[in-house]
């Protein structure tokens, strides 16, 4: 993991302390750039595995469509206001997986165990149809770097 500081008035961010916020249920937005060169930034449940994070989105959808085209995406995890602030942000590669639905399950309920702490559910159970459906994809992001801060 290449972890750099992006604050000279900032704490850098050891690998363990990156490895346990991104384990917490904090989104990820990812930006990135439209064929027209408008910034998109969005919101985004993530799982952080083997290095990278794996994003499910919509086969169909903008975000897919510009990741497929632009391969390349940047990224912050962050805490919010009235905690101590720390997080990560940086460029990443990208790599859009499309019709592997076994993944796209398995990242939803990651995901799904991540940010609602049930796999079951009326809710779990429709979003793990719809991963299983082939009308997923999976983004990989994998960073450069990890510009590490907290205050």
């Amino acid at each position: 993991m290449n972890i750099v500081a992006v604050d000279r008035h900032a704490g850098v961010l050891s690998e363990n302390e990156i490895l346990a916020l991104l384990a917490e249920p904090l989104l990820l937005r990812l930006g990135m750039v439209d064929e027209d060169g408008w910034p998109l930034v969005h919101p985004v449940w993530h799982v952080f595995e083997g290095g990278a994070f794996r994003v499910l989105v919509g086969r169909a959808s903008r975000k897919a469509s510009v990741l497929r085209a632009s391969r390349r995406a940047y990224f912050t995890v962050d805490t919010t206001a009235g905690e101590r602030a720390r997080g990560v942000r940086g460029r990443a590669n990208v790599r859009v997986v499309d019709g592997d639905a076994g993944l796209a399950v398995d990242v939803c309920r990651k995901g799904l165990l991540k940010y609602t702490r049930t796999d079951t559910g009326p809710f779990a159970e429709e979003m793990l149809k719809w991963a299983g459906s082939g009308d997923m994809s999976v983004v990989e992001l994998a960073p450069l770097r990890f510009g590490a801060f907290q205050y």
